[in-house]
């Protein structure tokens, strides 16, 4: 009966560590919340998993637009090139991504571009002073807690993984002891 207890704690120990392990971003450039003072020339965004066909990121700047890149999938990683020449101002990526587990998982990051590239238009000042008395919106707060959820929405999953392989243990344990027990009377 001892032998089977250290098998059961042997084999969650196991299982856990592979099953706790989250599908994160670990390393972008621009990071989140950089200001880029030279020409970006890309965008890349690393992984702690394998990515699957399906992911991609998009750049909006501070009006809302979508600004065109090319994004290319490798192993751990998305990198993107801008179709053309960025101005200056806040950029937001939207990344989504399909990890080696098939759980899609989604973030937001932000930079700033300040490069010396404006936008020419009739009201560049007006633009400016706007942006720069800007305050969060409700609406980039409820994307921020949407971000937060997705990410704590992964948990339960693996914690009915986790309940399925303990009820197992424990009957495959009340198996053994019954045939044990017949074996002495």
């Amino acid at each position: 009966m001892k032998k089977i207890w250290i098998m059961a704690v042997l084999i969650l120990l196991m299982c856990s560590t592979s099953v706790s392990a989250h599908t994160a971003l670990e390393k972008s450039v621009p990071s989140d919340g950089d200001t880029v003072t030279e020409e970006l020339s890309e965008i890349v965004l690393e992984f702690n998993t394998a990515l699957e066909k399906g992911s991609n990121f998009t750049v909006e700047n501070q009006e809302g637009e979508e600004v065109p890149f090319n994004v290319q999938l490798l192993e751990q990683s998305m990198i993107g090139n801008p179709k053309g020449s960025m101005s200056d101002g806040d950029y937001t990526v939207e990344w989504k991504i399909i990890g080696a587990d098939g759980h899609p998982i989604e973030g937001i990051l932000s930079f700033t571009a300040k490069t010396g590239e404006v936008k020419k238009t009739e009201d560049t000042e007006e633009q400016i002073t706007d942006s720069l008395s800007e305050v969060p919106t409700e609406e980039t707060q409820t994307l921020e807690t949407d971000q937060q959820t997705s990410e704590t929405t992964s948990s339960p999953p693996y914690a009915v993984i986790i309940i399925f392989i303990i009820l197992a243990i424990i009957a495959a344990g009340t198996f053994m002891w019954a045939l044990e027990r017949r074996k002495v009377k």
